[in-house]
């Protein structure tokens, strides 16, 4: 009896050639194989297994294939925490968490604790690990009392493409699509005719180029003039707009407190070429969900030695530029493409940016009397013109606070008194409205010395013990990744 098995056809000119069984030990004689999808870099391949258990149920099982060269080798089925053997679980679909940047496998199981029939389930891959987390439902928004099937997430729109039987349609299995991620949807539609039918129509999918891509249905067509048998369609929208915004990033100068250096008369459209574009730099391109009325992420783009992003932009949306990493701009960066009813490419003008590390930074004349842990006023005065201007323009960004000591004295007493000097730093900051949670407070006393206490010769060395009496911050995060991270429950 014929089975399901991976063939391979290649578009040449206006023609598919081959149609040829899938070289490798991906397809096994007498198995159903398919659903396959291929991850972002191209080294895994995910795909569906199915056979019939003891009762003559048919059970299917996802299973993961990876790259060596140019073959597809050590298969694996993907643990018991997703191939419940009782139950099914089949076609996956890829996509990428937001912040965290993890791979998100979309799939279709009837795995109790659905909304009935076939349910859309997710689990994110830790790649540093190799695990996955436990399953989640999508949700009512997109799951239904019937049957929902056949997943594909277009990463480059974080729009999820899947059939329904549940929601209101055409006839048979339609089309629908909704923006977003894991278990936040919203513009759930139904994508109309002349793709959806009266008939079963699944297995949609958009390619690289977004203006076209595949579905599969059963309706009558040149082949067959009655329905009987599922058959791959092609389709090109007529009217795609395409969208490009490029632009490049350059480094404000700073002066050692932190502090922009006077920028009276600077040319920034037309910036000399003694200034070097920023390289390495991380750009986060946000869009406006107008239904929950937020901007949620969409893509980001790391830039070369010319500083450039590059990013491809839907027509009648609103955008946010978002530095990521460690620059943030001084004003908020809003493009729209409203307007824009033709395909064109936006060359943005120079995006200037702050620079930091993450390595740790000195907050020079933070001073405090012997023994004490109480601010100065001049203090104080620094700490206005600097970090606090620095927390308030990048309010994403969450930074550790520290205190050191020389070596003189008891080594407890002053662990305890760094520690009481970075919580009165922390607590001037808070004084001035910075949430309690991007603060952290930490005292090290003399464990972190930055020169010598004493010179070789034993004597006391004042200049050093100056240096290592300091206070410091350096960036530890930012808000929201660790509010992700919960999202995902992995097993030991």
């Amino acid at each position: 009896m014929p089975v399901r098995q991976f063939y391979l056809a290649k578009k040449e000119g206006l023609d598919w050639n081959g149609g040829e069984l899938l070289p490798g030990n991906i397809n096994i004689p007498g198995i159903e194989t398919g659903n396959g999808v291929l991850s972002r870099d191209g080294e895994r391949f995910y795909f569906t297994r199915c056979e019939r258990n003891w009762q003559g149920e048919m059970i299917c099982a996802i299973y993961r294939s990876t790259k060596e060269g140019d073959r597809w080798t050590k298969i694996e089925k993907l643990p018991p925490i997703i191939n419940d053997p009782n139950y099914t679980a089949t076609q996956p679909a890829l996509g990428r968490t937001a912040k965290s940047d993890r791979e998100i496998i979309f799939f279709v199981s009837n795995r109790p604790e659905g909304k009935g029939g076939f349910d859309i389930w997710y689990t994110v891959w830790d790649d540093e690990k190799d695990r996955y987390s436990r399953p989640r439902n999508l949700g009512s928004r997109i799951n239904t009392v019937a049957d929902e099937m056949t997943p594909f997430y277009n990463l480059t729109t974080r729009t999820l493409y899947f059939s329904s039987t549940g929601k209101p349609g055409i006839g048979g299995f339609d089309i629908f699509s909704a923006f977003g991620e894991r278990r936040k949807w919203s513009r759930i539609k139904n994508i109309g005719y002349p793709i959806n039918s009266s008939y079963d129509d699944l297995y949609f999918t958009v390619s690289k180029k977004g203006e076209d891509g595949f579905f599969v249905s059963n309706r009558p067509n040149d082949l067959y003039e009655i329905t009987c048998c599922d058959n791959i369609f092609s389709y090109r929208w007529n009217d795609y707009i395409r969208i490009t915004v490029t632009g490049a990033i350059y480094p404000f100068e700073k002066d050692r407190f932190g502090r922009k250096r006077n920028l009276a008369g600077f040319d920034f459209m037309n910036p000399d070429e003694s200034v070097e574009p920023l390289e390495d730099a991380q750009i986060g391109l946000y869009m406006l969900d107008k239904e929950g009325d937020e901007f949620v992420f969409m893509d980001r783009y790391t830039t070369g030695e010319d500083g450039k992003y590059y990013f491809t932009l839907q027509p009648n949306e609103e955008y946010e530029f978002r530095m990521e990493g460690f620059q943030y701009f001084d004003e908020q960066m809003y493009l729209s493409t409203e307007f824009f009813n033709f395909s064109d490419t936006i060359e943005m003008p120079p995006t200037w940016v702050n620079v930091l590390t993450d390595k740790p930074i000195v907050l020079a004349d933070i001073y405090y009397d012997f023994g004490s842990a109480e601010l100065s006023s001049r203090a104080k005065s620094i700490l206005d013109t600097t970090l606090l201007v620095m927390l308030k323009e990048a309010p994403e960004f969450i930074i550790e606070i520290s205190s050191h000591t020389d070596s003189i004295g008891d080594v407890q007493f002053n662990l305890e008194l760094s520690q009481d000097r970075a919580n009165s730093v922390v607590d001037y900051l808070i004084s001035k409205g910075i949430p309690t949670e991007r603060l952290v407070a930490r005292g090290y006393g003399s464990s972190k010395p930055v020169a010598p206490n004493y010179l070789p010769d034993g004597s006391d060395n004042p200049e050093g013990r100056e240096m290592n009496r300091r206070t410091e911050f350096r960036i530890v995060g930012t808000v929201g990744e660790a509010e992700e991270d919960e999202d995902f429950e992995y097993s030991n």
